[in-house]
Parts: C-alpha cells; structure tokens; sequence
C-alpha cells in the first residue's frame, strides 16, 4: 500500500476483481511487501480474485515487541479477510509469509471459515538468532537482488563454509565478528578477511552500497533504509517464533536448487514442515533456489500449480 499522511494504511491489497466466492491471499515476506510475488501476480487473474497482504509505510511493525508479533499479525489479518464478507480462501505464503500463512489459516479455520488450500512456498522457521548484522545484510542484499559478491561477500560456497563452521562453534547463533575471526583454511581465511573489511565501513554507508547494487525490479522505488529496518524485524520475530502444528493439509512448494549459502535450507525446510502438518502434507518441486523460484523463468511453474490448486485439477 502507499502512504497518505497519518491515514493507517490497510494491509490488504486488492490485487484483481475480489467478486467470487472464494478469493486467494498472498502473504507478504520478511521485508513486508508483494514485491516477491510480482512475476506471479499477473499470472494468477484467471484462477479468481486475489488480495495481498503488506506492511504500510506507517505501519507500527518496525518497534512492536517481535515475540509474538506473527500471531498477532496473523490475528489482525485473518480479521480483515473475514471482514471481506468472503468464507472461503486459498491462502499463500512465501519465505516468512509462510509461517504467518500458517496462523492465517489455522485462525481462519478456528473463526468457522473454509481454508479451501494453504500452499507455503520456500520457506523455514529460523533455528539460529543471528547477531551479526553483516549477515543480516546480506541476506537483505539477496532479497533484493544485490550482487553480493560485487559488495565484498565471498562467494556463495565459502559463505556456506562459513557458516558451517561458526554453527559448528555456536549452533543456536552467528555471534557479531565470529566470522571475521574464522582460520583453518584459505576459504575460511578469506571469509574473514572480507568480513572485517566491511565491517570498517559504517552501516549507512553499507545499506547505500547494497541500495547501489539492488535490481530496480525487486525493490522499485522503495526506501531501503526502512526496508532494511522492517526486514531485520522480522528476522528477531522468525528467531522467537514457535509455532503451533496445523491440524489440516499443506502443500509445500519446495525449490529444487540449493540456496548455494544455506546448502541444508531444502532439505532442514521438508523436515519442519513434516513437523508442522498433521493432515497431509504434499510436496512439489519447482525450478529455481529460494531467490528465484518466483523469478522467470520459473514462476510460470509456481502459477500452475497454484492454478491446479485453487480450482482442483491436477498438481
């Protein structure tokens, strides 16, 4: 949504006509916006209305307590959709969207609608607190489609190594300057070597390089700034996150590339949400890694089975 003065925006989006029965809900990712869902988006008209759900450029989101806060966001929009007059809903969520779709649809069910499909697309509850805001921003950076190899990261591979080996030290958290403090190998060696680089530089100084970097098409005119603070929000609300198993069925869209930096992201993904479902869980493999699997040229396989989905053909 945009901003119009002190008026509170509304977090739900009409995205097509919302005449029907039943209507699809996009849920918003980790930085807040439908930005994720944009090649998607179109595509999706002939299957029936769709809303998105966002965060409002005067949304309180950025200092609420994150403890709690996907409940409560789900709480608020589950009220919203009810209050569209529709009863029945096909619910989506990607990346973090996936966990607040879950709650969506679980309240949904407990007000005495009809949750006709809940599809999560990518996504995991984070089991690490991570500390380190070099990390966060380069999670941020990949979210926005920044060359973060032209920013100072090593490679994706000896991210991962990175990474393995400061969870190996702290499994429950990537400390602030662990990975500046990494040896063993030339790999590691260099990790630490660009890390306490960039951290000589400001943090403003660092989100302006990544704002440089950033593909128009994933953060169109958006100031990253406040992004960036909505999206570290969210990763603290992810942390605290404890989520409560979902007594119907799921279909879990599932990447088939390993995210190169998280290389046990699919594979940690299937297992929480085989955690999560206690009714039947179906898994489909689409094309692409966590980043692009909403990307061409993937979406168009994303669409189709939300299609199949929405209106019970085949997946």
């Amino acid at each position: 949504g945009g901003h119009d003065g002190d008026t509170p925006v509304d977090p739900l989006v009409p995205l097509t006509d919302t005449d029907g029965d039943e209507v699809r809900v996009l849920v918003h990712d980790g930085v807040g916006t439908l930005a994720a869902y944009r090649t998607v988006i179109p595509l999706l008209d002939r299957s029936g209305p769709v809303v998105g759900l966002a965060v409002g450029a005067d949304d309180p989101y950025r200092s609420e307590d994150p403890a709690g806060l996907l409940e409560r966001r789900a709480a608020d929009y589950t009220e919203r959709l009810l209050a569209t007059g529709h009863r029945r809903f096909h619910v989506v969520g990607y990346c973090m969207g996936g966990l607040v779709a879950l709650e969506i649809a679980r309240q949904l069910t407990e007000a005495g609608a009809t949750v006709a499909s809940l599809t999560i697309i990518s996504s995991y509850g984070l089991p690490h607190t991570i500390e380190d805001d070099l990390v966060l921003e380069y999670v941020f950076a990949r979210l926005v489609g920044a060359d973060t190899v032209a920013l100072g990261y090593p490679s994706d591979a000896v991210i991962a190594r990175s990474f393995e080996a400061v969870l190996a030290a702290t499994p429950d958290r990537v400390p602030t300057g662990a990975l500046d403090a990494l040896t063993g190998d030339d790999d590691l060696a260099e990790a630490a070597t660009r890390f306490a680089a960039l951290r000589q530089h400001p943090p403003a100084q660092r989100l302006a390089a990544i704002a440089g970097q950033a593909d128009g098409d994933d953060a169109p005119e958006l100031d990253l700034t406040s992004l960036y603070e909505l999206y570290r929000q969210s990763m603290a609300a992810v942390t605290r996150h404890r989520p409560t198993p979902y007594a119907g069925d799921i279909t879990f869209l599932r990447e088939n590339d390993d995210t190169g930096f998280l290389p046990w992201l699919r594979r940690d993904m299937t297992e929480y949400w085989r955690g999560l479902c206690l009714g039947d869980l179906s898994i489909v493999d689409v094309p692409g890694d966590h980043f692009t699997c909403l990307r061409e040229p993937h979406a168009a396989r994303v669409v189709e089975v939300l299609g199949d989905l929405h209106t019970g053909g085949p997946r």
